[in-house]
């Protein structure tokens, strides 16, 4: 037979840490999650301008659905990978 649930719910949960291991608990991984998201995001956004700035600039493709398909692909490839 499996264990006892020690929480009840999502306040219960809450509740709980803050009041046993204190407010800042309640942040911990926060950083690091912020940090992740930062790096996720500037990967994406720089992904898609920069491909769309130089598949514009050297002629390979006009501005239209086909440029912005393949600067949405190369900055979700670039956001994963960055």
């Amino acid at each position: 037979k499996g264990q006892k649930p020690t929480m009840i719910g999502l306040f219960d949960g809450l509740s709980r840490v803050y009041q046993q291991e204190g407010f800042l608990a309640l942040y911990r991984g926060a950083l690091p999650l912020m940090l992740r998201g930062g790096m996720m995001s500037s990967g994406q956004f720089l992904g898609y301008d920069f491909t769309k700035t130089n598949a514009k600039s050297y002629g390979l493709l006009r501005d239209g659905p086909l440029l912005h398909v393949l600067a949405s692909c190369t900055a979700a490839f670039l956001s994963t990978t960055f």
